[in-house]
């Protein structure tokens, strides 16, 4: 396992925790996940683990984003998730551990309370995702993902950009700036990107 030690970063400084929850190591997840990876580096981006992350249990990853010496601000997780099913039923997402929910890896990412989380996910978001991540106890402060099937060469293109323009802008935890950044670069993904915002409804529901 990397060595995950870090400084503390100020709240407003861009940190990034990037974890491929896809676990491949042969296929074009694996040559995307390190493409990103590799273009956030080269930008100068603050990373949380100075290596792609791949926890191998469910267990593993809630470890690694409760560490609290991380000091991260976003959490970038790269992951299979299935359809909308269109029925009523929650849709699937693959943790490490195999085929589970949404809910399930939000529950996961406890520590993730009030910051931002960017998800790159082959079939896109849905209502289930934001509703875990943001609607439930983990209030999420920002979730960014697509509303619909994202592909290698639309999130290679877009989350490089997207945190490259975040980590130059002041405050870059402030909900309404990660929102333009996204506007200003979801050219890159044909305007599939979209921003999903903490509000004070929902921490009162």
């Amino acid at each position: 396992m990397s060595d995950l030690s870090s400084p503390a970063t100020p709240s407003h400084s861009l940190r990034v925790l990037f974890i491929d929850l896809t676990r491949d190591r042969f296929g074009w997840e694996y040559a995307l996940a390190h493409s990103i990876f590799d273009k956030l580096k080269a930008s100068g981006i603050k990373l949380a683990s100075p290596e792609i992350i791949q926890p191998k249990s469910d267990e593993e990853y809630a470890a690694i984003v409760k560490r609290e010496d991380l000091q991260f601000t976003a959490l970038f997780l790269l992951a299979h998730g299935g359809e909308d099913p269109g029925d009523g039923n929650v849709s699937k997402v693959l943790t490490p551990s195999g085929k589970s929910d949404w809910y399930h890896l939000a529950a996961l990412t406890s520590q993730c309370r009030n910051k931002l989380i960017c998800l790159a996910v082959c079939y896109g978001s849905c209502e289930d995702t934001f509703q875990a991540f943001i609607n439930s106890d983990l209030f999420a402060r920002v979730v960014v993902a697509s509303k619909s099937k994202l592909s290698s060469e639309e999130a290679n293109a877009f989350f490089p950009a997207f945190f490259e323009e975040l980590s130059n802008s002041y405050p870059s935890d402030d909900p309404m700036t990660i929102k333009l950044c996204v506007d200003n670069n979801n050219h890159y993904a044909h305007d599939k990107m979209v921003c999903r915002i903490l509000r004070l409804e929902d921490l009162l529901e």
